[in-house]
């Protein structure tokens, strides 16, 4: 069995990120921008007034008795104005600085009567004034290729003018699930039949992840149809997942399915539990993953084994820890020794403390430890018993 670092680091070489393609700016959020990009103009493009209030010369307004007359109203929008001596303007914020006023007072701190103001305090040069170029000047550079595009840079890049931007497209994923057993989540069951709760719960992380899911479809224990289901998958996504067949039954078809199809196989079976079956290969310069048809074991060896890859396909960081917090066990545990178990638990915090209780019994097929549970923890290989307070690492779920 491989090591579960060795696999990890095994599948990461496998993978790149995808070429780069223009996206509209309104779809471009969580993606991997694949340019450097420079200010196309000074932001903001204009002086302009960061308060509601008056627009003046400070010099005007110095001495403490001054009252100046009120010479217009400048809004958000209007063209630049100019401002004669001696004069203020009521002006808006993000409106214009008029030329010759040199700083902005509130609202608040003026008194306006009978066509003039006066201001409590004298006001300083440049006060309540965004000056032009402040925020970035006409090119300079502001993002730089592989920043992730979120709500800031979205704002950033719109304010540039810019309608599409070159960005590292979402990973698209094709599941094809199997077995003759397989019934859609809306069909009613005959006699042995179950739903096919994989697919879905799949999707979902996918979806979570930033990636696009296809679902191709469920094969019937059928090697022509397995491959007609597998080859669908390959032409229609960057990734493939293929849940069930991965096994060493009669049935299990997943790996001769995909060395008809030249798939290079990169290993088969990890010391991890659950997921020790896991199929990882490469198809037409694609990663396929075979997953345990069980759906936590599929969910979880997808948790750990494929989502670093896919962040790697996006362009995102692939080296983030997927336990990166630490707990100790409140209660005693066992395992084989052998493997690398991961454990569903639930959780309490005390403010300083993660105290993990793993869900008992521990099952593959049980969702519903996958619903009562708030944290998954990573047991090492290596030893079978762990004791309450046992320090672990684990991911929220």
């Amino acid at each position: 069995m491989t090591p579960p670092e060795e696999a990890l680091r095994l599948v990461l070489e496998a993978v790149s990120a995808l070429p780069a393609a223009a996206v509209p700016l309104e779809e471009a959020d969580g993606l991997a921008l694949a340019e450097d990009l420079l200010a196309g103009s000074d932001a903001p493009p204009f002086d302009d007034s960061a308060m509601d209030g008056w627009a003046l010369r400070a010099v005007d307004a110095a001495a403490p008795a001054a009252r100046l007359r009120i010479c217009g109203e400048i809004y958000a929008g209007a063209p630049p104005a100019a401002l004669q001596p001696g004069c203020a303007a009521l002006i808006t914020t993000g409106a214009p600085l008029p030329e010759g006023a040199d700083c902005v007072v509130p609202k608040e701190l003026a008194r306006a009567e009978e066509g003039t103001v006066a201001f409590d305090v004298p006001p300083e040069p440049g006060q309540h004034v965004r000056r032009r170029g402040s925020d970035f000047k006409r090119g300079e550079p502001v993002l730089g290729a592989g920043r992730m595009i979120g709500a800031f840079e979205s704002g950033l890049l719109a304010g540039q003018g810019r309608a599409r931007v070159m960005a590292v497209p979402r990973p698209r994923v094709a599941l094809v699930t199997s077995g003759d057993e397989l019934r859609r989540h809306d069909q009613a069951l005959g006699p042995g039949q179950v739903r096919d709760a994989s697919t879905p719960a799949l999707c979902a992380a996918l979806r979570s992840w930033g990636c696009v899911p296809i679902p191709v479809g469920a094969s019937r224990d059928k090697p022509a149809e397995l491959d007609l289901y597998l080859r669908a998958a390959l032409a229609a996504a960057d990734a493939v997942f293929v849940t069930g067949g991965v096994s060493v039954g009669e049935r299990d078809l997943t790996r001769p399915a995909l060395a008809l199809l030249g798939a290079r196989e990169v290993f088969w079976r990890t010391a991890v539990k659950p997921g020790k079956p896991l199929l990882f290969a490469v198809a037409g310069g694609k990663p396929v993953w075979g997953l345990p048809g069980n759906p936590v074991s599929s969910l979880v060896t997808a948790l750990v084994f494929a989502k670093p890859a896919l962040a790697r396909m996006a362009g995102r960081p692939a080296g983030r820890p997927p336990f990166p917090e630490r707990g100790t066990l409140a209660a005693d545990f066992e395992k084989p020794a052998a493997l690398r178990q991961f454990v569903f638990c639930e959780a309490d915090e005390d403010g300083t403390r993660v105290a993990l209780t793993p869900i008992v019994p521990q099952h593959s097929g049980r969702l519903s430890m996958g619903v009562r549970a708030r944290a998954l923890a990573v047991l090492p290989e290596g030893r079978a018993a762990f004791t309450a307070g046992f320090e672990a690492e684990f991911a929220w779920l």
